[in-house]
């Protein structure tokens, strides 16, 4: 997540859209003041670049004063829950933190991504450990059905959209300079944007949606279920099989 209080700009990165290099690229224009999730390994990349680094995330210790002593001993004994914004921040949490007024002001900014592409680049990316994956792709996904809509808790509350512009993974810098045309304190986004990969590689070329999801109607159905608001929106369509494959 990144919030620049002055352009009044507010970053909310879904998981596998590549967001970490659109992150890597808006850090580029932080001040002081704005917050900064953390990145863990790929922060090398924007200290190599020179731009501003992980910044604002943490409580304050005024928050922590505040809080509950049960909740004051958890921060001291599990450091990562001192992250009050960590690098995927829910649209809920960032509005409970930030307070209603801010997020509702804020212009928020999202990256969504074709689902049945989202589900590969999820499993090849879950599986990246492993010299051969336990489960086969369809299989995998039955197991773990929770992947089909978890990018929603980025784009919506209580069945709200809350995204003010999003950018496509398919057109990542046409759209970012779409963006730049909205928002001018981040002219050279684009630019920028366009020299960064970060988290790329891991899936492997033959992994396509026409390979991985050919003879499994099912599965096709049940992502279409749960994406079809954003593949209208988006005119995102289904892999096709004639009838003679």
């Amino acid at each position: 997540m990144i919030y620049l209080r002055q352009a009044n700009i507010l970053f909310l990165k879904p998981f596998k859209v590549a967001g970490t290099s659109f992150e890597i690229a808006l850090s580029k224009f932080a001040g002081p003041d704005d917050i900064i999730s953390p990145l863990r390994r790929d922060d090398e990349i924007r200290r190599s670049l020179g731009f501003p680094g992980e910044r604002n995330y943490r409580f304050t210790w005024q928050e922590r004063l505040r809080m509950r002593v049960n909740d004051q001993l958890k921060l001291l004994y599990y450091k990562h829950k001192q992250i009050k914004y960590p690098q995927h921040t829910s649209a809920r949490m960032a509005r409970d933190f930030l307070g209603e007024g801010s997020f509702d002001k804020a212009f928020k900014v999202s990256i969504v991504r074709d689902p049945f592409d989202f589900l590969i680049s999820h499993y090849f990316w879950h599986n990246s450990n492993a010299d051969e994956p336990v489960l086969d792709f369809p299989n995998w996904v039955r197991q773990n059905p929770w992947v089909l809509n978890r990018n929603e808790q980025f784009y919506f509350i209580d069945g709200e959209e809350v995204i003010d512009f999003y950018i496509r993974f398919e057109n990542l810098l046409e759209d970012s300079l779409e963006l730049e045309k909205l928002r001018p304190e981040i002219r050279g986004l684009s630019d920028t944007l366009s020299g960064i990969s970060a988290k790329s590689g891991i899936r492997p070329e033959h992994a396509s949606r026409e390979n991985l999801f050919r003879g499994d109607p099912e599965l096709i159905e049940a992502v279409k279920f749960f994406q079809l608001k954003h593949m209208r929106k988006f005119d995102y369509s289904a892999p096709y099989f004639s009838t003679q494959d």
